[in-house]
C-alpha cells in the first residue's frame, strides 16, 4: 500500500486531530518522507518559531494502520508490516503474510 505525499499529510492530520500523536503546538506546514519510511514534519505556530519533528518508521506504521482502519481498509493483524520511502516522495507500507497452511490428514 503506497501513500503519496498528500496521503501521508492526510494520515498525519487525522492522527493529530484524534490526539494520538503528541507534537509541538501548531500545524503541519511541510512533510518530507525519509528513505527509511520515517517522516520529517515542519510545524508552525502563528507568530511562533517553526519546529521540525522526526517520526520513525515504526511511528509512521502506527499512523498508517490507524488511518487505513478509519478509511475502512482492512489490515491483516498477522501480516508482517514494514514501511519505506518511495522514489516519488511517498511512503510504502508493505504487508507480508504466509500462505502455507498445515496439511490435514484424513
Amino acid at each position: 500500500m503506497t501513500f503519496t505525499k498528500d496521503a501521508v499529510t492526510a494520515a498525519l492530520r487525522f492522527w493529530l486531530d484524534g490526539g494520538q500523536l503528541k507534537l509541538p503546538p501548531g500545524h503541519i506546514v511541510g512533510v518530507e518522507p525519509t528513505p527509511d519510511g520515517g517522516c520529517r514534519l515542519r510545524m508552525e505556530k502563528l507568530g511562533g518559531i517553526p519546529a521540525t519533528v522526526e517520526l520513525s518508521s515504526a511511528q509512521m506504521a502506527v499512523v498508517f494502520i490507524g488511518y487505513a482502519r478509519h478509511l475502512g481498509i482492512p489490515i491483516p493483524r498477522k501480516a508482517a508490516k514494514s514501511v519505506q520511502g518511495t522514489a516519488t516522495g511517498g511512503i510504502m507500507m508493505r504487508m507480508e503474510m504466509s500462505t502455507t497452511a498445515a496439511k490435514q490428514t484424513p
